[in-house]
């Protein structure tokens, strides 16, 4: 609880506590000091959910944007083949390129801000663009 402020999500590390229990039984066994053994997998499956709901949180937040924005964008109108495109070529970058270049596009949104949004540094940011834009450019002359 102390660590991730939620009391569902404390049970589901309890319960993942008690397979990760199972599968190490050996090693739990043998440990010298078996509190703070279990202590330290505690926190380590906490960590490991909350980055997991972290990644999940950004992939949800990307794309309900990015749908936001193509109603907008469309005021209802069917996309054109160019359009379709991108955003086939776009739906194959890994996820954090597209979140940022969703929030850049879509969004008109400066690295500072999407930094912000992402919980990321402006250069991670900055960098996250710059390599998505280089996989897209490739895809799409690849595609062509």
């Amino acid at each position: 609880m102390a660590l991730l402020h939620s009391r569902q999500d404390a049970e589901d590390v309890l319960q993942e506590m008690f397979i990760e229990i199972a599968k190490k039984h050996q090693r739990v066994g043998a440990a010298k000091e078996l509190k703070p053994y279990l202590f330290r997998m505690s926190r380590n499956v906490a960590f490991n959910l909350h980055k997991k709901s972290k990644r999940r949180a950004v992939r949800e937040k990307s794309f309900s944007l990015l749908m936001q924005n193509q109603e907008e964008d469309n005021g209802g109108h069917a996309h054109s083949d160019l359009k379709l495109k991108l955003e086939r070529e776009m739906g194959l970058l890994p996820e954090k390129q597209r979140a940022v270049l969703s929030l850049k596009f879509y969004r008109k949104k400066t690295f500072r801000e999407i930094a912000e949004m992402l919980d990321i540094s402006e250069n991670t940011a900055s960098s996250r663009y710059r390599y998505g834009m280089l996989k897209l450019k490739q895809q799409i002359k690849g595609g062509s």
